[in-house]
């Protein structure tokens, strides 16, 4: 990534935009969505559970079938 023109630090976009988020999370502006925002970039998103009916475990089935070529290799 490109630092900013003419900024005397060198500093990146990024680091620009990082900072005013935790700002905003601490000011309290939009603190929500800038403390999400900032935990899905810094902790990763939460895994999201794959389930079956009710809550269960999914039942996979899985098919292979050749088409074409020699049956007998």
């Amino acid at each position: 990534m490109e630092t900013i023109p003419k900024d005397k630090k060198r500093r990146k976009f990024i680091e620009l935009l990082a900072k005013a988020m935790v700002q905003e999370a601490i000011a309290g502006k939009n603190s929500v969505l800038a403390a999400k925002e900032l935990a899905d970039r810094i902790e990763g998103r939460p895994a999201q559970a794959v389930t079956g009916e009710g809550g269960g475990p999914m039942r996979v089935h899985v098919t292979i079938e050749r088409i074409g070529g020699n049956e007998d290799e």
